[in-house]
């Protein structure tokens, strides 16, 4: 009885461990994924996503799939429930905090395949700091989504950063991130480097603070949805957001909604894929980013997504595909340090702390 016991208790485990073993634990931010938009938003995103299903198929395994709103909800999903992940995408500034709490699994074995392939603006600081430790996914950059009736109403044929930080009277604003709305405030400013200057960004804190005391600033949020939404029912004029992002609401809402990119010198940012040191699944990991890797599933993801591929693509390339923001245009492009991006993020907490104490009325006139 024992001896059967035994075998019995051996051979659940051992499928339980094969189960594990062929499953991909895969965290990222909502939407950056295709999915086909046709089937039931009831479903996993892994049962909808075309991609994802590729995937399981071709690899024969599960791929679990957890999707979060924000970078700080995925870096605190990463670092307290390590078990739950092998595979993730955050930003560059997360990525270069993991890599240095030694939490990053070193990516020799894609980066071999891939390295030559790489755009250009991954060769700049901060993006070269991650070396092997990081899979470059998506870029992009800043943009002002606007309502267009109420650019037809004020008589405003390109938005820019100027109609934010100096609106015309009622205009309403939502600002959904912190390194988007002080990148903002920056071009405004016209600053001629961004680099971790206390000044500056306190400089451009005290504009934010400007919109908020007379009542332009109608929401700081990170629910990309709510903020579309009220913006095609007339409630939200303008909103901040990552152009991939925003490309989702125009496809959505090409009659309500447009968007300009910042005019000059835009800000640039690069979502990468990590692997944990710890994650039990590595090789399946390295197979799933070998797989996004492929040339061609990159146009086609860029394209589904609005976001820029990372990948070297000629200009022909990227008309083909549709890709909203070709890389000709990235030649202006700023990018960041680690140092920036931790003071936006310790300046915008308390700037959040500070406003959610000075909230007024929506129904006051600025």
């Amino acid at each position: 009885m024992k001896s059967l016991l035994y075998i019995l208790f051996i051979s659940v485990s051992m499928s339980v461990w094969a189960q594990e073993k062929n499953t991909l634990k895969v965290v990222n931010w909502i939407w950056y994924i295709p999915v086909d938009e046709s089937l039931p938003k009831s479903l996993p995103v892994s049962k909808r996503s075309p991609v994802l299903q590729e995937f399981e198929k071709q690899f024969n395994c599960k791929i679990d799939y957890v999707e979060l709103n924000t970078e700080e909800q995925i870096y605190s999903f990463v670092t307290t429930k390590a078990s739950d992940v092998d595979v993730f995408n955050l930003p560059t500034s997360y990525m270069l905090k993991l890599k240095d709490q030694g939490r990053l699994s070193k990516l020799s074995q894609v980066q071999a395949a891939q390295l030559n392939n790489w755009n250009s603006i991954l060769q700049r600081a901060p993006y070269n700091q991650l070396g092997n430790y990081g899979f470059p996914y998506s870029g992009g950059t800043t943009v002002i989504m606007y309502r267009k009736q109420w650019a037809r109403e004020n008589n405003i044929t390109a938005v820019n950063a100027g109609h934010v930080f100096k609106p015309v009277k009622g205009t309403r604003i939502a600002l959904l991130n912190s390194s988007d709305s002080l990148v903002m405030a920056l071009n405004y400013l016209d600053t001629p480097e961004h680099t971790a200057d206390k000044k500056d960004l306190k400089k451009a804190v005290n504009l934010i603070r400007i919109l908020q005391d007379n009542n332009y600033l109608k929401s700081i949020s990170s629910n990309l949805e709510d903020t579309a939404a009220k913006m095609v029912d007339g409630e939200l004029d303008i909103a901040f957001m990552y152009h991939s992002d925003a490309n989702q609401f125009l496809r959505e809402y090409p009659n309500e909604l447009a968007i300009e990119i910042v005019p000059k010198n835009p800000d640039f940012y690069v979502d990468f894929w990590g692997v944990l040191e710890q994650s039990k699944n590595k090789k399946l990991a390295i197979e799933f980013l070998n797989f996004l890797g492929n040339k061609e599933r990159q146009l086609n993801i860029a394209e589904e997504l609005g976001s820029i591929p990372m990948g070297k693509f000629s200009e022909q390339e990227l008309k083909e595909h549709d890709i909203l923001f070709p890389h000709e245009a990235l030649r202006n492009a700023r990018t960041y340090s680690l140092e920036h991006f931790e003071l936006c993020g310790k300046i915008w907490r308390l700037l959040l702390k500070e406003l959610k104490t000075k909230e007024k009325p929506d129904n006051e006139t600025p």
